[in-house]
């Protein structure tokens, strides 16, 4: 990858101004760090400090970070570092993450260090806002019980109609289908059903998240002093802006004409996340304008076309690879709407526990990260042990490591689907060990007051694109084999969206 990027980079402008803006870049970085010295972290331990250097911890981090961190996980009973092209992280283990968040942010900061995970420097991005978790929090998830027949719908109709017939057994680019689908069915309530197929919502939505996570790779690959400069030759950069510009050329007509609507007698609003963000606009400092509230509908892209897809490809991976499991699932599906006479209600879904249980499984054994709860610390702490953290260090949970630790899970690196579902066969734990439940044993979705607030909406999503398909579909590895191997670089985690699966209907 770093041969491939700096190939990419010396092919682009010409040799001079490249070579004399990386020349006074590397200054400026000189200059910085001379003046400007980051705190002291040698009392705690290092990952890979045998292996001598900082460039070799460097390459083992980049292409072997898995076992690294595991290796490191089960050495330190306290916390431990890694050296990044960003400085050091140093890891929380899983008996600080109660301590961690329930620190104040003025302490333990998220939004500081998801800063640093987007390049927000560089890039400019924005992946979250207080309005946004407003939103997501007060409005989205209490409508839930009220949107989700919607949801169904939604989900129905962009399977029907983004699948192919498959009489046959067919090759597809499961990722490519879903983020299309994915794409519909929230832009369904996030825009309405007019709009959620509209051609350049979808090419907005889906490209926008593509383009944005592959500049922050390709940057966060980069060392830090090459950043401001390499930026300017990456097309995905460029291609950021140019999404911004069209978001707003899109939806500006649109806002202003429901606003226009809004001041007619017996005006019914549609019900919809757009709408909800218009309501409350004038309450919020963040929204300026209405060209504020169009990339508003980007940042909601951002942060659930590409998380909810890749889950969901991973988990297509993972079905395809157990024998009888699909056949098992789909027996589940057909029992629970038999018992609610086909309504797939937010309680239907909730009893679909084999499919919940699964769901959580796929996601512990392929977290989209192998590290997560990221926070930077804003001055300095005193772990409970008395390891004292310095200010302005940046802090994750080594969530891959934890999810495979063999003190926390039986064969904890064999996926079981019915882990979870055992789980909860007791009453007391009935309602615990589901798909969107938070704690330090499973930390996809955070703990504390930051976790991901839009987790029961993915979930409910996730749920009935799945149910649609295979209650339609029959699916196999198009490679016969072991589970699909996931694209691993650095802190990266993601199934392999190159791969194809074969689907055939099921005949009625």
């Amino acid at each position: 990858m770093e041969i491939e990027i700096k190939s990419y980079l010396s092919s682009v402008g010409t040799t001079g101004s490249v070579a004399g803006a990386i020349v006074l870049a590397a200054f400026a970085y000189l200059l910085q760090s001379i003046l400007f010295r980051g705190h002291d972290l040698s009392h705690i331990p290092l990952a890979g400090e045998e292996l001598g250097s900082r460039r070799r911890r460097l390459k083992e981090m980049s292409y072997n970070s898995k076992a690294m961190f595991r290796e490191a996980y089960l050495k330190n009973k306290s916390i431990w570092r890694v050296q990044t092209l960003d400085g050091d992280h140093v890891q929380i283990p899983p008996k600080f993450l109660d301590d961690i968040k329930s620190r104040k942010d003025d302490e333990v900061n998220n939004l500081a260090a998801l800063d640093i995970l987007v390049q927000k420097k560089y890039t400019h991005l924005d992946s979250t806002s207080e309005m946004m978790n407003h939103l997501v929090k007060s409005d989205l998830t209490t409508s839930l019980n009220r949107i989700n027949p919607r949801l169904g719908v939604a989900a129905e109709e962009a399977v029907r109609t983004e699948m192919p017939t498959c009489d046959e057994w067919t090759a597809l680019n499961v990722n490519d289908i879903l983020v299309r689908i994915i794409a519909i069915v929230s832009g369904y309530i996030f825009l309405g059903p007019d709009l959620c197929r509209n051609e350049e919502y979808i090419s907005l939505s889906t490209g926008y998240t593509v383009d944005a996570f592959t500049c922050v790779f390709i940057l966060a690959a980069l060392p830090s002093w090459l950043r401001h400069v390499a930026k300017w030759a990456i097309p995905h950069y460029y291609r950021i802006g140019a999404y911004r510009r069209r978001a707003r050329k899109f939806l500006r007509p649109i806002i202003q004409e429901r606003r226009i609507a809004m001041s007619k007698p017996n005006y019914v609003a549609p019900d919809d996340l757009l709408q909800w963000t218009i309501n409350k606009a004038n309450k919020w400092p963040e929204i300026k304008s209405d060209d504020d509230i169009a990339q508003m509908q980007l940042r909601l892209s951002l942060a659930a076309i590409h998380t909810t897809s890749t889950t969901t490809t991973a988990l297509f991976y993972d079905l395809v690879t157990i024998p009888g499991l699909i056949h098992a699932l789909r027996a589940e599906i057909e029992d629970v709407m038999a018992k609610y006479d086909g309504l797939l209600s937010n309680k239907a879904l909730y009893d679909m526990k084999l499919l919940d249980s699964v769901m959580k499984e796929s996601q512990r054994m392929n977290p989209l990260g192998i590290t997560a709860f990221s926070r930077m610390t804003m001055k300095g702490i005193t772990l409970p042990d008395g390891t004292y953290v310095p200010p302005h260090t940046y802090m994750e949970a080594p969530i891959e490591a934890i999810h495979r630790d063999p003190n926390i899970y039986e064969n904890a690196d064999v996926f079981d689907p019915y882990r979870f579902y055992n789980m909860r066969q007791k009453e007391e734990d009935a309602g615990k060990h589901q798909f969107v439940t938070l704690g330090t044993d499973v930390l996809s979705f955070g703990i504390g007051r930051h976790a991901c607030p839009g987790r029961f909406f993915a979930a409910n999503e996730i749920k009935l694109i799945v149910i649609n398909i295979l209650r339609q579909f029959d699916v196999e590895q198009k490679e016969k084999g072991p589970r699909y191997a996931n694209i691993a670089y650095t802190i990266n985690n993601s199934a392999d969206p190159s791969r194809e699966l074969m689907f055939k209907r099921v005949k009625a």
